[in-house]
């Protein structure tokens, strides 16, 4: 065998061993930049869809495109949308794609850390979302950001994420989750006799823009995290008695058909 054929078939070898060692890397960066690529695309058409409803007015607005992410909690991993998901066991501890049991922190942070990109990707509630509505009654418009399900051999519960969200503290940020949610309200007003009543006065259980609609979670149970919007009547409108006003609800899978009169996703 010739000396060129040699060294051309050697560097063949050398590439297909760096090409099966560092897949499993490469995938999973792929994984990584995948997820985060449909969170932008998220974001720029919620923003592009608020710019062209607030240059039209009445008129119907473009699309939103949110793609709706997949959470499954198992025995010893948790997955979005099929890939593993790093968590950290214990508080303080190192993040990694397996543990040992499900637990209360592990189902937290995971939960906690949806709850933040959803708020974020919509905009944290500062901008107004959707389309101007003709009809004469009250539109409840929502787009799902994550599903969330048990894959596990035994049934449990899991409690504490209002307390998580309470002290620990949004990825790269100085603030707490619960914190984050709150700081950019777009509270509902009601106008009594000239006088502007805070919309928290009357309806006493929807006090934060972040709605849990539970602490304790079941593995029996589905459930989701998605963006309400409140859009009234015209004649509120019209007379500045109530405005659009927006929301991040945790809640059971079954919730949403009750509270969503129609659904982007």
């Amino acid at each position: 065998m010739k000396k060129a054929t040699v060294k051309t078939l050697a560097v063949l070898i050398i590439m297909v061993v760096l090409m099966l060692i560092l897949f499993p890397t490469f995938k999973k960066i792929y994984g990584v930049i995948a997820s985060d690529s449909n969170d932008k695309v998220c974001r720029i058409s919620v923003l592009k869809h608020a710019a062209f409803n607030t240059m039209t007015g009445e008129l119907k607005s473009t699309d939103i495109q949110c793609k709706r992410h997949y959470v499954v909690f198992g025995d010893e991993k948790v997955t979005k949308d099929d890939k593993r998901v790093k968590v950290s066991e214990r508080p303080n501890l190192k993040k990694s794609s397996t543990y040992k049991s499900l637990n209360n922190h592990i189902v937290n942070q995971v939960v906690a850390d949806e709850l933040y990109k959803c708020w974020s990707k919509m905009g944290e509630g500062a901008i107004d979302v959707f389309e101007k509505d003709f009809a004469l009654i009250s539109n409840t418009p929502c787009i799902v950001c994550t599903q969330i399900s048990y894959d596990v051999s035994q049934d449990n519960t899991f409690t504490g994420l209002g307390n998580y969200l309470k002290t620990y503290k949004i990825p790269n940020g100085n603030i707490t989750y619960m914190q984050f949610f709150n700081k950019s309200k777009m509270p509902v007003y009601y106008t009594l006799l000239g006088q502007v009543i805070p919309w928290t006065q009357y309806l006493t259980d929807w006090e934060s823009p972040f709605i849990p609609q539970i602490d304790t979670m079941d593995t029996n149970k589905n459930y989701i995290i998605y963006f309400y919007g409140f859009k009234p009547d015209k004649l509120s409108t019209m007379t500045e008695t109530l405005d659009n006003s927006y929301y991040l609800i945790f809640s059971e899978l079954d919730d949403i058909p009750k509270r969503c009169e129609f659904i982007y996703n």
